[in-house]
């Protein structure tokens, strides 16, 4: 994100042209070739997230879709044994039709690498598959966080960001790894979630984003932390792992209300971390964006969304009525230095301001360390001389209730720097509420096509996360979808492997 002059962040992106590989598509050489590559490339159009998902032309891969995605096609001259079925399963292997037949043979071969590409998902039921097919071991892992323990008796379940010594090595747009807990109750999540959260490309900084989503009976809670500065991964994780507990503690266990409960818990996080991580948070830190959604106490029985955040980290919350378009009805408003009651209240502390009308470069607060981009943020301790605070601000609460549609996005600034709130919206909202996964992985991937068309500094992508809640609103709504894959189906000796 771009928060300080000298940490190496975007001002914008570069083109980073893909070239799908075609290996394939090279050995195909007879009459009947080009409804080949039509049928493979209709297929593959089917297994993406594009929004509006192409229907292949040819009947027998038509046929087979409805069974699983197709990932290879062979052409061959005579029907093949089970052993040569078995061998051609690799996507690249294709063997030409013999010269001395007289018409060629179309053979479609289904591999069922993994079943996630033939139904929806979300972010319980993604891990549910990758648990179960033992797929990505190691990205994955179960781990409770550190706020569980507040939260007894009952079960928590979570997701929550993964941070490793090996993350610096990471893949350019690799995704995250993350912890996640509560296996038994994992299909029982209230709501549809998807998360996902990749690293952009910064040669000198591993991905600085990370992210929670904490839910127990009544309540859900979710947050991003997006990290500036040479230590900013570690204050990001810090915050998600500690924020929560703070929040817990004040307004679910103390019952104080929502803005004392999250402005003590910034407040303590704050303190907490000058404590324990006192040279990495004197000249790093990160936003902090919070969302808690909890049922009425009322007889009404609707859920209320609750929301604090200090920095960039731009919260949404959308609706629709009916049959209505999407309205965004609440956008929360990013802590710049130059906006008027910021600038104010920095010019009153004396801090200074450095004015920018240039999009690209934004105007900053001054500072010796490094001039920064926003004005409130966790961490970045030496800047509190200059006018920075910690003190997060309120969204007005929003209740949901059950004649609207409801979704709400948290996203670091990898999303918002190149797409607006209303296009985001539109963007996930072309997806089912159970597949919000794939709406989260979509909007992301979105915004890093944008990043890679910009002209920016060499070879600098921001790091981007995306959180997207589609709540089911009333208590009658609260109960498991019939037919949801879940993780209590998981044997906890399988979910620990």
């Amino acid at each position: 994100m771009a928060a300080v002059a000298n940490s190496g962040s975007p001002v914008g992106g570069s083109m980073r042209p893909v070239t799908p590989g075609s290996e394939s598509r090279s050995v195909l050489r007879s009459a009947g070739m080009n409804m080949l590559a039509s049928s493979k490339e209709t297929a593959s159009s089917r297994t993406s997230v594009n929004d509006t998902p192409a229907e292949p032309e040819d009947d027998t891969v038509k046929k087979l879709l409805k069974e699983d995605s197709v990932t290879s096609l062979s052409v061959t001259d005579a029907k093949p044994t089970e052993k040569e079925k078995e061998t051609s399963m690799s996507e690249s292997s294709t063997r030409p039709s013999s010269s001395t037949s007289p018409e060629v043979e179309l053979d479609v071969f289904v591999r069922r690498k993994s079943n996630l590409r033939s139904r929806k998902l979300t972010i319980d039921t993604k891990i549910s598959s990758l648990i179960t097919e033992k797929s990505e071991e190691g990205k994955y892992v179960q781990a409770s966080h550190p706020a569980a323990e507040l939260c007894t008796p009952g079960t928590v379940v979570s997701v929550w960001g993964k941070t490793t010594d090996q993350d610096a090595y990471q893949p350019f747009f690799g995704g995250k790894s993350l912890n996640f807990d509560g296996v038994g109750k994992f299909g029982d999540l209230h709501h549809d979630i998807g998360v996902h959260c990749q690293r952009g490309q910064k040669p000198h900084a591993p991905n600085q984003d990370d992210f929670f989503v904490l839910q127990k009976e009544g309540w859900l809670m979710c947050g991003v932390a997006d990290g500036h500065g040479q230590c900013g991964h570690d204050v990001s994780r810090f915050v998600q792992e500690n924020l929560p507990q703070f929040v817990i503690k004040h307004f679910v266990t103390d019952k104080e209300d929502w803005r004392t409960s999250a402005s003590s818990a910034f407040s303590d996080v704050t303190e907490k971390m000058k404590k324990d991580i006192p040279s990495k948070c004197s000249e790093s830190g990160a936003t902090a964006s919070v969302v808690l959604i909890k049922h009425d106490e009322s007889d009404s029985g609707f859920m209320h969304v609750h929301s604090a955040f200090v920095g960039d980290s731009t919260i949404v919350y959308a609706r629709r009525k009916n049959d209505a378009s999407w309205e965004v009805a609440m956008e929360s408003e990013n802590h710049r230095p130059d906006r008027e009651d910021e600038l104010k209240r920095i010019k009153a502390a004396g801090g200074e301001v450095m004015i920018s009308s240039d999009p690209k470069n934004p105007s900053r607060l001054r500072v010796p360390s490094g001039d920064m981009a926003m004005s409130r943020a966790l961490g970045d301790i030496d800047a509190h001389a200059h006018g920075l605070i910690a003190e997060p601000q309120f969204p007005d609460p929003i209740e949901m209730k059950d004649d609207a549609q409801h979704l709400i996005l948290i996203c670091s600034d990898g999303v918002w720097d190149v797409i607006e709130p209303k296009e985001a919206v539109t963007i996930v909202s072309k997806f089912a509420a159970d597949d919000s996964q794939r709406a989260a992985e979509r909007l992301a991937a979105k915004a890093q096509s944008r990043w890679q068309q910009q002209e920016t500094s060499p070879g600098v992508i921001d790091d981007i996360t995306v959180i997207l809640i589609r709540p089911r609103v009333s208590l009658s709504s609260l109960a498991p979808r019939e037919g949801r894959l879940s993780l209590s189906s998981v044997p906890e000796s399988l979910a620990s492997s």
